[in-house]
C-alpha cells in the first residue's frame, strides 16, 4: 500500500490520501495484532472524514469565486462597451473635442507607430498546480498587437516546435502535458511592422 509523503501534495494526491488513510486505519482495526493502535486508527478515520468534508467545502468556494470573478469581468466589459458606444454616438453628433471633454470623456492621443519589435523578454515556463499542467508568462511589449507561442518537448534547436496559440494576453495555461518530461516554450510578438524574432527558449520539467 502506497504511503503519501508531505512533499507530494497536489489536489489529486490529496484525494488519494483520504482513501489511503481509511484503508490503513480500517486494516489496523481489523487486525487483532494491532488492537492497541485502535484509538489512533479511529482518530485517523475521523480526521479523514473531516478533511474530505472541508476539502469539498473549499472546492465549492473556489467554484463560487470563479463565477463571481467571471460575473465581475462580464459587467466590466459590458459597461466599457456601453461607454464606447455612447462616445461614438456623441462624436457623430459633435466633432468638437471640447464638447466630448465637457461630457467627461477622456480623449486619447493618436499612438506613435512602433517599428520592428525585438525579442519578447522574461519568458518563463513553470509547473502548474496540477499534474500535467504548466504556466507560461512573459513581459508585455509596447506596440505588440498579438503574441504567438510555440512549444516542444524535443530538441529546442531542431524543427519540432508546435504552435500553441496566438493571443493578446501575456500568459497561458497549459494542460495535458506529459509528466516527467522537459518542455521548452518560446514567444514572439507581432506589431505594425509584422512579426518580431522568437524569444530565447524557456524550459521546465512538468511534474
Amino acid at each position: 500500500m502506497k504511503l503519501i509523503t508531505t512533499g507530494q501534495y497536489t489536489k489529486m494526491v490529496q484525494l488519494e490520501l483520504f482513501s489511503n488513510s481509511r484503508e490503513i486505519a480500517n486494516a489496523v482495526k481489523a487486525t487483532p495484532k494491532f488492537a492497541s493502535l485502535g484509538t489512533q486508527a479511529d482518530a485517523i478515520l475521523a480526521k479523514a472524514t473531516l478533511a474530505e468534508t472541508q476539502h469539498a467545502e473549499r472546492k465549492k468556494m473556489e467554484d463560487d469565486l470563479k463565477k463571481l470573478i467571471l460575473r465581475d469581468i462580464t459587467n466590466h466589459e459590458e459597461l466599457q462597451g456601453m461607454i464606447e458606444e455612447l462616445a461614438v454616438d456623441a462624436e457623430a453628433i459633435s466633432l468638437d473635442p471640447q464638447d466630448l471633454i465637457g461630457l467627461h470623456f477622456t480623449l486619447q492621443k493618436t499612438p506613435e507607430p512602433v517599428g520592428q519589435l525585438g525579442k519578447v523578454l522574461d519568458v518563463r515556463l513553470e509547473p502548474g498546480d496540477d499534474a500535467g499542467t504548466g504556466k507560461i508568462r512573459w513581459k508585455s511589449m509596447k506596440g505588440a498587437q498579438l503574441y504567438q507561442v510555440q512549444m516542444t518537448d524535443g530538441d529546442p534547436n531542431g524543427n519540432t516546435w508546435k504552435l500553441l496559440t496566438a493571443d493578446k494576453k501575456c500568459k497561458l495555461l497549459l494542460e495535458g502535458l506529459t509528466s516527467g518530461k522537459n518542455n521548452w516554450v518560446r514567444v514572439r510578438a507581432k506589431g505594425a511592422a509584422g512579426w518580431g524574432p522568437w524569444s530565447d527558449p524557456a524550459k521546465a520539467m512538468i511534474p
